[in-house]
């Protein structure tokens, strides 16, 4: 019998067991590896000897491989990026380990590849499941070398912990308890790891504690609307929507859904106020970009045009025939580009010189601007580019 496991405390090492039930002896021990060889969907084979898998690291993306079942050995059968090494990444990906509220939480910090010691670079994070290859967060929108390239410190980090796979091993009732329970425990856990992340960094003098963005799809989007009135230091955010909308949800439908398949009662409707950014909109100092697909625009509609009518900075851009996941090359593509603009922007200072980008970065300034001339900002609370003018790239 094959079987993988994980260690308590280090989630980011996989080790690969063999044992033989009929005898009397403990399992043995095959490898351990920080790389992903089994996921959801991809299973291993069994060739004779060796374990036939897909086998992607935190640097290097998805090869086929076989696994010495004896020696433990990883051989590349078929690499089809065999031109990768070429590529400067910089510095290996660091484990970041933080505890927050008795949960581990591993994330991984990614450097530009010409990163100086001591220097401190504006933080961008990705959100919210971090495993194998670090391509760009999940739903893949927010590309973490290429941004590390730009001359980010790029955090990928994990919701998952300890806690969420002992939930997760007794079923969905745990998950959700934790998710929809009152006093909101599964956002503040995930703020509080993310909090220790960045207490972390900033004490290693690796981050500017005052140029933060925070980005996420799904789960991850949940994670930038709290971030955006409980992080008083958010800078800036993107998110792939930003649903919750009351009048674009039938709340008696939800109740009744997870009243039958999870034997729990939802808190949607009394949650409201401590969840949905249009609820708090005078707590939100960080600008919003927001790149939704069609099939989500209607439950982002409120908090969009909350933020709209508040005077905060906001913009939104509509991807046709797209769901959860963009899967269009030319919708990523320019999202990607997007992004990227936009964090160099708030974070950076600087524009994008292209010329078809003149209208954005007037449209951009403009928002700065009204974003330096808030009233409801002290002069010790503006954001650090009100004093600094952008530059060109």
């Amino acid at each position: 019998v094959l079987f993988t496991a994980l260690t308590p405390g280090a989630l980011h090492q996989r080790h690969l067991y063999a044992w033989r039930p009929q005898e009397d002896a403990p399992p043995r021990l095959i490898l351990t590896t920080t790389g992903l060889f089994r996921s959801p969907g991809m299973p291993c084979a069994m060739a004779e000897d060796r374990l036939i898998c897909f086998f992607e690291e935190a640097a290097r993306p998805r090869r086929l491989v076989s696994i010495d079942l004896d020696k433990g050995a990883i051989e590349t059968l078929y690499d089809p990026n065999p031109d990768w090494a070429q590529f400067n990444l910089g510095p290996e990906p660091h484990v970041l380990t933080v505890r927050a509220g008795g949960a581990y939480l591993p994330s991984y910090l990614v450097l530009p590849p010409d990163y100086r010691q001591g220097e401190r670079l504006p933080l961008v994070v990705v959100t919210y499941v971090c495993a194998g290859f670090l391509r760009g967060g999940s739903g893949d929108e927010y590309p973490i070398f290429p941004l590390a390239a730009q001359g980010f410190a790029v955090l990928c980090h994990n919701h998952l912990s300890e806690d969420w796979e002992r939930a997760a091993r007794a079923g969905p009732e745990e998950i959700f308890s934790e998710q929809l329970a009152p006093g909101e425990p599964f956002q503040r856990r995930v703020q509080a790891g993310l909090d220790a992340a960045v207490e972390d960094l900033d004490r290693m003098g690796v981050i500017d504690p005052d140029r933060i963005a925070v980005t996420g799809l799904s789960q991850g989007s949940g994670t930038v609307k709290w971030a955006m009135f409980n992080m008083p230091r958010l800078t800036a955010a993107i998110a792939s929507a930003v649903s919750g909308s009351p009048f674009a949800i039938d709340v008696s439908t939800i109740r009744s859904r997870f009243r039958e398949q999870y034997g729990i009662e939802s808190q949607f409707s009394p949650r409201l106020e401590t969840l949905l950014v249009s609820q708090n909109t005078e707590r939100v100092r960080a600008p919003l970009l927001v790149n939704v697909s069609d099939h989500e625009m209607l439950g982002s509609l409120e908090t969009i045009g909350a933020l709209m009518d508040a005077g905060r900075a906001v913009e939104a851009f509509v991807y046709p025939g797209e769901h959860h996941i963009k899967s269009q090359p030319a919708h990523r593509l320019a999202i990607y580009e997007r992004n990227i603009d936009w964090l160099n922007f708030w974070l950076r200072g600087v524009e994008n010189s292209d010329a078809a980008k003149a209208a954005q970065n007037v449209r951009w300034r403009a928002m700065r601007d009204k974003q330096c001339l808030r009233g409801d900002d002290s002069a010790s609370r503006k954001p650090w580019y009100c004093a600094t003018p952008p530059s060109r790239n």
